[in-house]
């Protein structure tokens, strides 16, 4: 288990030369840039604006979601990542020191965990919703922002990650690694999701309340689809949930559960279908692939170190792009079950993998610039996003 961990650990900067070398069109600087926290506080005190990049969601769904957002601070940066990189086009730093180059997008402490890639396991990001291409920088921000919001004013930690990022992105050999005795047992992952959902042939629906039935139309197109697709139609479907949910920074877009076996026998096991949405980085104004297939390979190379074509790949639902995952193949490590110090060599962890990825933008820049660019956005956007919860809670 431990060396396929360092699959992790080995991403180089091949999957972010170009980018870093030619990169995409990047966004025009604003005519008027936001020069100071109070003044993105401000920006971020208009509700109007959280309420247009939600179109998918109804008024109901969208005051859900919100009511959500405004419980703490860290959940308004987690819950709205276009909103953040809005924000971060129309207040850039002084002077960028960052290139464009593969971003994660929605970078915080939830979205990174253990992904089985084939026979592997490797430890990423295990949410492709909003990630694409940006300015590594204004990714960084992202994450250390929603980390020093919940951490709190007077946490160490936050400077500490920081630290770390710049040092692993100067010298990759420097970063630290998850611990894999957290990785999990896959099959003991696939028998636990099985029995809290599944009972027969069936989705529990009368345990899990978030589940439905998927009408009869979305069925026989969601049969009609994978018995079409060369990677599923080996897969006899026994049932299709549709997933209701509405918060996070995913939530409105259409999801099904299908409960399948393989036609020539084996057990069976639960695939998602997640619809693909414009991702949250479309909103610095940086171009981004427009194939969805091209876009996941891309990200995949980058963030696992590998393709991985055999899941994780798009389809064409009447002609609405969705993801298609294993839903066993993901598993997060459960940060309110670890000790203190564990708890922080994870956050370690996820800042030298950040970095692994971020490097090739960096293009050399010392480790103290990085330390000290980053930590004054961070604070920056911390700030402005007290401010905001502040007035919108109120």
């Amino acid at each position: 288990m431990k060396s396929a961990l360092l699959l992790a650990a080995a991403l180089t900067v091949a999957a972010g030369t170009a980018e870093a070398a030619r990169g995409p069109r990047a966004a025009a600087a604003p005519k008027k840039p936001i020069k100071s926290a109070k003044k993105m506080g401000r920006f971020l005190s208009k509700r109007s604006l959280f309420r247009k990049l939600s179109p998918t969601l109804t008024r109901g769904e969208f005051n859900a979601k919100f009511a959500v957002a405004l419980e703490a601070p860290a959940n308004l940066v987690r819950s709205y990542a276009g909103i953040f990189w809005r924000l971060s086009r129309k207040a850039p730093p002084k002077r960028r020191l960052a290139k464009v180059g593969k971003v994660f997008g929605d970078a915080h402490r939830e979205n990174f965990g253990f992904v089985k890639v084939g026979k592997k396991t490797v430890y990423g990001m295990t949410d492709y919703d909003d990630s694409g291409v940006g300015f590594v920088d204004d990714d960084a921000a992202h994450y250390f922002a929603e980390l020093r919001l919940a951490e709190g004013k007077k946490s160490k930690l936050v400077d500490k990650a920081i630290a770390q990022y710049a040092a692993t992105v100067a010298d990759p050999a420097r970063g630290v690694e998850i611990d894999s005795d957290l990785a999990p047992d896959w099959t003991e992952t696939t028998k636990n999701d099985l029995e809290r959902t599944v009972r027969g042939n069936r989705f529990r629906y009368d345990k899990n309340k978030s589940l439905r039935p998927a009408r009869a139309n979305e069925r026989a197109e969601i049969e009609r689809v994978v018995a079409g697709n060369r990677k599923l139609a080996g897969l006899k479907i026994l049932d299709v949930a549709e997933l209701i949910r509405t918060q996070g920074g995913s939530g409105g877009l259409a999801r099904y559960w299908l409960l399948v076996e393989p036609k020539k026998g084996g057990d069976a096991y639960t695939i998602e279908l997640k619809e693909i949405a414009t991702p949250g980085v479309a909103e610095s104004g940086v171009e981004q692939e427009r194939d969805p297939a091209v876009r996941l390979a891309g990200l995949k190379k980058a963030f696992w170190g590998t393709a991985a074509a055999a899941d994780w790949f798009p389809i064409d639902v009447n002609g609405t792009p969705f993801l298609v995952r294993n839903r066993h193949s993901v598993e997060k490590v459960d940060a309110g079950r670890l000790k203190r110090g564990d708890y922080e060599k994870m956050i370690l962890a996820q800042a030298s993998y950040m970095a692994r990825v971020h490097r090739p933008a960096w293009g050399g820049v010392s480790s103290a610039d990085i330390e000290k660019d980053v930590g004054a956005r961070t604070r920056d956007f911390a700030k402005a996003y007290r401010k905001a919860h502040k007035k919108l809670a109120n």
